[in-house]
């Protein structure tokens, strides 16, 4: 059955903490002439309220399920109708299924930089980027379980979600207009879910040998002529917040030389250290034995950038 297109002006953002979901959510609800919503400030004038930090509220919520009962309730209703809309919220896209789904992923510290530098967040004060680190990893473990004993979904799985998207070294602005022409290729039901990332947070697991020859000079032209194959997304592993290639280096880099925002990627493994990734092969080991720092250095030193670690 095909939906009502009225059904289908809502976009739902989810997303860790400090990704820039407000921000982004509302430049989207700006450029599309549409409302934006966002629990994370109505809690907040909770918290502020009630003279409590956002992670004291968080616990005092896991006590107190009247502070979701309100926000869900307003949450529902707005599914429901046929207003347009952009929400940031964490359980958006569990109570208002048939929104575009988005999650926003953003490395630990860059979130905690992010965090320490906006000013109107009173209720979030840190005295350095390593307590504003493990700070956002306590909310966030308090907001998973919470959820998850509420309505035993987990808001972390990447599977719920029609459009992942890193936001560590992406202006909002092009986060949003990228959103965006997923959000508008969904609409026409042309879109297949899928996780994006800025290429330059890929690092290699081989030296650096592609630049230069007959294949790769084809590949260029093609992804020139028409833009990144989704098709063939580089295959990744995710540990300690980096994501390493275990596949897809000659696509990662053609993407860099050609300033191309984002890549597809298909996650092989999120932080698992002792999964296989190839046979008698974990992600710990693998990382160990494939990675050296003169790999990284010719690396950077091709394609003209250095990784922010």
């Amino acid at each position: 059955m095909t939906m009502n297109n009225e059904l289908k002006n809502k976009i739902t953002i989810t997303g860790e903490l400090g990704s820039g979901k407000s921000t982004v959510g509302k430049i989207i609800a700006n450029l599309e002439c549409i409302d934006y919503y966002s629990t994370g400030e109505i809690l907040r004038k909770i918290a502020s309220n009630m003279n409590k930090s956002i992670l004291e509220m968080n616990k005092y919520a896991e006590e107190n399920k009247s502070i979701d009962d309100e926000i869900d309730g307003f949450t529902i209703n707005l599914g429901k109708s046929n207003a347009s809309f952009v929400m940031d919220s964490r359980m958006a896209w569990y109570f208002i299924p048939n929104s575009f789904k988005v999650m926003l992923i953003v490395d630990s510290k860059s979130a905690a930089l992010r965090i320490i530098g906006q000013a109107d967040r009173t209720s979030e004060s840190y005295v350095d980027v390593d307590a504003a680190v493990n700070d956002l990893m306590q909310r966030k473990e308090s907001e998973r379980k919470r959820f998850v004993e509420l309505y035993s979904v987990d808001y972390t799985d990447k599977r719920n979600f029609d459009l992942i998207l890193d936001t560590t070294i992406s202006t909002p602005e092009s986060l949003a207009a990228f959103i965006i022409g997923k959000y508008l290729c969904w609409k026409k039901n042309v879109y297949q879910a899928g996780y994006w990332i800025s290429p330059k947070r890929l690092m290699p697991t081989q030296h650096i040998t592609m630049p230069g020859n007959d294949d790769y000079k084809v590949l260029e032209l093609n992804m020139k002529r028409n833009g990144y194959d989704e098709s063939r997304p580089a295959k990744v592993i995710k540990k300690n917040d980096i994501y390493y290639i275990l596949d897809g280096h000659k696509r990662t880099s053609v993407a860099i030389h050609l300033s191309l925002e984002y890549v597809p990627i298909l996650l092989l493994s999120d932080e698992d250290d002792e999964k296989e990734i190839l046979p008698g092969l974990t992600t710990q080991k693998y990382i160990e034995t494939s990675t050296s720092k003169s790999s990284l250095h010719d690396w950077e030193e091709a394609h003209g950038f250095r990784f922010m670690v």
